[in-house]
């Protein structure tokens, strides 16, 4: 498989850089990642979608310098973009009205990690 026809990721700079489409993203305009299989959807403050053909993972681990939070399988959070948090329900109100849940194995770790940044 030719791996040229997948865009290269990277951060610099405190930005995203997606090498293939020649686009940067600011990681501070990133509200949310959710993975769709070994794509990922990332949600941007402007109420831009864009899809990625990488997995949820990668960015994990790319942006584990930055305020990123894996509170589901298939989510992680930009913790600047967090509004509001129902720790009864675990769910997770960000910036441009989205919404995303913890699971089960993911809330204690993810509430001990904003009661530390509180």
């Amino acid at each position: 498989m030719n791996s040229s026809i997948f865009p290269v990721v990277f951060v610099k700079n405190n930005q995203l850089l997606l090498y293939k489409e020649k686009t940067k993203i600011s990681i501070s305009d990133i509200v949310l990642l959710e993975a769709q299989k070994n794509y990922t959807c990332l949600y941007l403050s402007n109420g831009k979608k864009l899809v990625v053909p990488k997995t949820l993972k990668l960015f994990e681990d790319l942006l584990s310098n930055h305020l990123f939070f894996r509170i589901h399988r298939t989510f992680l959070i930009n913790y600047a973009h967090l509004k509001k948090y129902n720790s009864d329900l675990g769910e997770v109100f960000l910036t441009g009205n989205f919404t995303a849940f913890t699971s089960r194995r993911k809330k204690l770790d993810f509430e001990v990690q904003m009661n530390c940044l509180s």
